[in-house]
């Protein structure tokens, strides 16, 4: 049942005690007595039934018990700290294994930058080893141009792997180089080796 209450303000004042000529004691005015006054909405003329209607520890419908606190807020006040809790400890383990990590990575860089440098130097040996055959192969090409020629090839004819070869100085198709081979009793040449190449070239 919900009813209205209606509270007084009421201010006490320091009470003046007189006391008369035949030795009465009475007090002066403004002493003030106030209740509780209920009013029911339904009907004003119903008396209230309600003893604990004033007290607001004993209202229906309360959800806080009494000398107790609301147990909503005592779980959101709960729920708050767990997470606090939670973030504290996640940046504490953050913190903690950041110095970790930066080892981890400088260790990784300097191994990434050994396999590059070891990569290289691979590299580089294997280009001076081919610069070097190159080299040689230019040698022994030099070599075989100065050696004196066989007896068995004929003049302007070169000496090369055991084979005479004939350069001619002119440019002519496929079929007319073709048809000057055979008039000197050759055949063009078909490469067979890398040395052939660099000497044709």
């Amino acid at each position: 049942m919900s009813e209205g209450i209606v509270y007084a303000d009421v201010k006490f004042k320091k009470r003046q005690r007189t006391e008369g000529k035949d030795g009465a004691i009475a007090s002066t005015a403004n002493d003030a007595t106030y209740s509780e006054i209920s009013i029911p909405k339904a009907g004003r003329n119903q008396p209230s039934t309600d003893t604990n209607a004033g007290d607001p520890d004993s209202q229906e419908g309360s959800k806080v018990k009494p000398g107790g606190y609301d147990p909503v807020k005592v779980v959101l006040v709960t729920l708050c700290v767990l997470l606090m809790g939670a973030v504290i400890g996640l940046v504490f383990l953050y913190i903690s294994n950041l110095p970790t990590k930066n080892t981890e990575l400088q260790i990784l860089q300097a191994a990434y930058n050994q396999n590059l440098t070891s990569a290289l130097m691979i590299k580089n040996r294997e280009l001076q080893e081919l610069q070097d055959k190159i080299k040689d192969l230019q040698k022994e090409r030099a070599g075989n141009k100065d050696s004196p020629k066989p007896r068995n090839c004929a003049e302007d004819w070169e000496y090369y792997g055991g084979k005479c070869y004939y350069f001619s100085p002119d440019e002519l198709t496929w079929a007319q180089s073709r048809d000057e081979c055979i008039t000197r009793g050759g055949h063009l040449v078909i490469i067979g080796s890398r040395e052939e190449q660099f000497l044709v070239w």
